[in-house]
């Protein structure tokens, strides 16, 4: 978990505008799960929460701990994007920022089900949308 949150921190980092920072994440997701030499193993957090953290209290807690890193940083960033106009203010960040987390493990969820590039692109589409 510790590469991915180093990697999402530095694109949350970025000088990239808000927007652009939340589609560069969702892209990332689409690039890897449809890339050619895709292993197949995906994302360790999305399997664990779905296999593992009912049955598992440590596991459980130890998602929940990582979880707690990811909404804040996005929420900055949607916040910051709020004050430069570049998301539309009367969004509520917080609410944005589970949006984005939900999208990100529902692309990996669908394209180990079967969605080919050009729905994953869409849903990525959508959730920009709603900024």
């Amino acid at each position: 978990m510790g590469y991915k949150n180093a990697e999402l921190f530095t694109l949350l980092e970025s000088e990239l505008p808000a927007r652009q920072k939340i589609r560069a994440l969702l892209q990332r997701v689409i690039d890897e799960e449809c890339a050619d030499d895709a292993d197949g193993r995906g994302c360790l957090v999305v399997k664990t929460c779905i296999e593992v953290s009912a049955h598992d209290p440590s596991v459980a807690a130890s998602l929940e701990q990582d979880y707690g890193v990811r909404p804040a940083d996005l929420r900055a960033v949607i916040e910051s994007g709020q004050r430069d106009a570049d998301i539309a203010p009367g969004k509520d960040a917080r609410t944005l920022a589970h949006l984005v987390i939900a999208s990100v493990g529902g692309l990996r969820v669908s394209a180990r089900s079967g969605a080919g590039r050009a729905a994953l692109e869409a849903v990525a589409d959508a959730t920009l949308s709603t900024f």
